[in-house]
């Protein structure tokens, strides 16, 4: 894995860098979107010693079907999931001097990625990736460069929405899906496991904010780990995301509907950065 995990967030990363698909498999149900209309969480990165080096913010947004804008190239997408419709996952993350180490913007349509932007700048890595899925291509262009293209199957999952996606399944009990990632910059494959690994309590304090309330401050909540590790040798050391459980916490988003917020990311553990879970709004 690399060593700074730049998307949450958000990402599976692997040994080289630029963008990857995944497509999954094993002993999953259907999945059904647990997100408000509009979820905003921060996060604290930290290092090895526990010291603050950072900061993480995603958005994540229900999108209406129809046809939507990435808004970070203009592409047009087209939702046509009749039951999750689409979900935009914007992301931003910096040092302590606000110097931004990625910027990331994705729509998907249905569980499935339509479109793409990311830029990283940090310890000597910079590049842009811009992608787009056709139903048969994973089409992406690195640093303006040539458009490049990569056959995938249906039910894929970008790198930056791996950590998003597994919220809609049932994680707290036996879960296990495999990942194939794929690297277009090395024409490389891999397989990723996911499963349930264990539970616990975080205990940092989270600002919880949901739509029309007063701000309150959770001490502790019940969440569900999953790891995340090569199926294959050489193995190397395994990625952990902690999840609040489906019952644990429950954020009210805005409307009628009546849409709540729920498995959100409470912590997640890459190599020698760990990203905490500061506060978590939704309207």
């Amino acid at each position: 894995m690399r060593k700074v995990l730049v998307v949450l967030v958000v990402a599976v990363l692997v040994v080289s860098a630029a963008l990857f698909a995944a497509s999954c498999g094993g002993n999953v149900d259907v999945p059904g979107t647990v997100w408000a209309n509009k979820e905003v969480c921060e996060y604290g990165i930290y290092n090895s010693d526990n010291l603050p080096v950072g900061a993480l913010i995603i958005v994540t947004e229900r999108l209406s079907a129809g046809e939507q804008t990435l808004n970070a190239t203009g592409a047009k997408v087209n939702i046509t999931s009749s039951s999750a419709r689409g979900t935009r996952v914007t992301m931003k993350a910096s040092d302590l001097d606000g110097n931004v180490w990625l910027e990331s913007e994705s729509i998907l349509n249905g569980f499935t990625p339509a479109a793409s932007y990311r830029k990283v700048s940090k310890d000597g890595e910079n590049y842009t990736v811009t992608a787009t899925y056709d139903g048969k291509n994973y089409r992406y262009r690195l640093n303006d460069g040539e458009e490049k293209k990569i056959r995938v199957k249906s039910g894929f999952i970008d790198n930056e929405l791996l950590y998003t996606v597994v919220r809609c399944y049932t994680i707290e009990s036996a879960y296990s899906s495999e990942f194939t990632v794929v690297d277009p910059v090395a024409g490389t494959k891999e397989k990723i496991t996911a499963a349930t690994f264990g539970e616990g309590d975080y205990q940092d304090p989270v600002e919880v904010i949901s739509s029309g309330e007063e701000a309150e401050t959770k001490h502790s909540l019940s969440f569900t780990r999953l790891s995340f590790t090569r199926s294959d040798s050489p193995v190397g050391a395994s990625m952990y995301a902690d999840y609040t459980k489906i019952d644990g916490l429950k954020v009210l988003g805005e409307g009628s509907t009546g849409l709540y917020s729920v498995r959100i990311p409470v912590q997640i553990v890459e190599n020698d950065l760990v990203y905490k879970l500061v506060s978590v709004q939704c309207e």
